[in-house]
């Protein structure tokens, strides 16, 4: 094994953790919505093995040499990545996209409200 292959494998993992780290922060929101603390292990639990299952399913489509140390410290500095910098943008963006909507509902409403009006 050369050191461009571990290389390779080393992006993927940090793919994986990214990816992962990702898909946690969405599912954050649902998790504090669910009912109680169960919920939230329940959900966490699930999207462990997801991923655990997806990275042996890329490990293995991809032909990795086995598991080794350096694939976990990928995973994590992926995950370490994603929480220093990629979570900032997502956030922002989420706050975007949750104000954009919150105005069109409001605008929807006030529109139903005034053709209701019009009506009567």
């Amino acid at each position: 094994m050369n050191a461009w292959t571990q290389l390779g494998e080393f992006s993927v993992s940090a793919m994986v953790g990214l990816a992962l780290a990702g898909a946690l922060d969405l599912f954050a929101v649902r998790k504090r919505a669910g009912k109680g603390r169960l919920f939230g292990a329940a959900l966490e639990v699930f999207l462990f093995a997801l991923f655990a299952g997806a990275f042996v399913l890329l490990s293995t489509r991809l032909g990795f040499s086995g598991v080794r140390g350096y694939q976990y410290l990928g995973v994590a500095l992926g995950m370490i990545l994603y929480l220093k910098t990629f979570r900032i943008i997502v956030a922002f963006f989420k706050k975007v996209c949750y104000n954009t909507g919150k105005k069109v509902l409001e605008k929807t409403k006030r529109k139903q409200k005034t053709l209701k009006n019009e009506e009567k």
